[in-house]
């Protein structure tokens, strides 16, 4: 007997899964971009002074793209995850929460920025900090495969369910009703790199760096006759 998960037997999954990264093989990317591997963090996810998004840095503001453990590097042009880093995939679930009328509904595909270029900002491979890797251009692939199949196991469940709407630890009792084995089902999105921002990258290194050395100084509360909450 095949082993199936969530009715979709594994190597239907691992046939789209390959139809992705083929497709995203033949995309082309500006030569002379610096590679990933080599990109220092812009953020450490462990400083309790910042979040990131308050830590990014731009007037006007810059649009971009993160989506933690929603993402998961497509192998290089000879299908080799060991080559050189370019471009990604980025799961989304195709339905939506909503807690007011406790009901699921289809994510509108036009919600999704398809074809609009952002900057892209991922995790390390030990998840501890973030990488500013380029600017990168989101692709609809609903040509290569429909929606509607479970991610991959290297897409958190947590992720997908925090954006669904369910929260945190998404309850079985959510799901279950209306889709089979509790799993969301996703739909799968291109990110082809386009770009790389020097002077930017520089300037998230510098901030970085302050705030290693220069944490922000705690605002002291006020004092005098009850500042301290407490009655005199």
């Amino acid at each position: 007997m095949s082993t199936s998960y969530n009715g979709v037997r594994y190597y239907q999954l691992n046939a789209e899964r390959a139809s992705y990264n083929d497709y995203m093989a033949t995309l082309p990317f500006p030569s002379g971009l610096p590679c990933v591997e080599t990109l220092k963090p812009i953020f450490a996810l462990s400083n309790p002074q910042f979040t990131f998004r308050t830590h990014l840095i731009a007037n006007p503001p810059r649009s971009h793209f993160y989506a933690p453990n929603r993402t998961v590097w497509c192998p290089g042009s000879n299908g080799d995850f060991n080559d050189a880093k370019t471009h990604l995939l980025i799961y989304c679930p195709t339905h939506l929460y909503d807690p007011l009328w406790s009901d699921w509904w289809v994510r509108d595909a036009e919600a999704s920025p398809t074809g609009q270029t952002r900057d892209l900002f991922v995790l390390s491979e030990d998840s501890q900090f973030v990488l500013y890797v380029g600017a990168y251009t989101l692709l609809s692939l609903r040509h290569v495969h429909p929606p509607g199949s479970p991610a991959p196991s290297e897409v958190s469940r947590r992720q997908l369910g925090l954006y669904a709407g369910v929260g945190e630890n998404a309850k079985h009792s959510r799901l279950e009703p209306y889709f089979p084995g509790a799993v969301l089902p996703t739909e799968c999105f291109g990110l082809q790199r386009v770009g790389f921002d020097e002077e930017y990258y520089q300037l998230l290194l510098e901030k970085y760096s302050e705030s290693q050395h220069n944490p922000p100084h705690k605002k002291r509360g006020r004092r005098g006759p009850g500042a301290s909450g407490r009655p005199d």
